[in-house]
């Protein structure tokens, strides 16, 4: 048996309200992760956070790809031995 991957290519065509909402998400994202990114450079320890711990209007699978994705930053923090400390600006859409 045999897994195989499809990869799609689309683009999103929204109108005024829905870019309000998209780009509001993208916002509230990257804002998370940074929070994230604080804390755990404070404590000097990778978060210990679900998806209930994080207070932002955002679904769970979201909240959770997020506190990986800050994860994965906090390695690369550690490893410069916190001397690069990056703050994300780049708007950023998960679903």
């Amino acid at each position: 048996m045999t897994n195989n991957a499809i990869t799609l290519s689309f683009k999103i065509l929204p109108d005024s309200d829905q870019e309000s909402l998209l780009e509001e998400g993208s916002a509230v994202y990257i804002d998370c992760i940074n929070k994230l990114i604080t804390e755990m450079v404070e404590t000097k320890q990778a978060t210990k956070k679900s998806s209930k711990d994080i207070k932002a209007n955002l679904n769970s699978s979201v909240k959770n790809q997020l506190i990986r994705d800050a994860g994965s930053i906090f390695k690369k923090i550690k490893k410069s031995k916190f001397k690069i400390i990056p703050v994300l600006k780049k708007k950023v859409l998960v679903f």
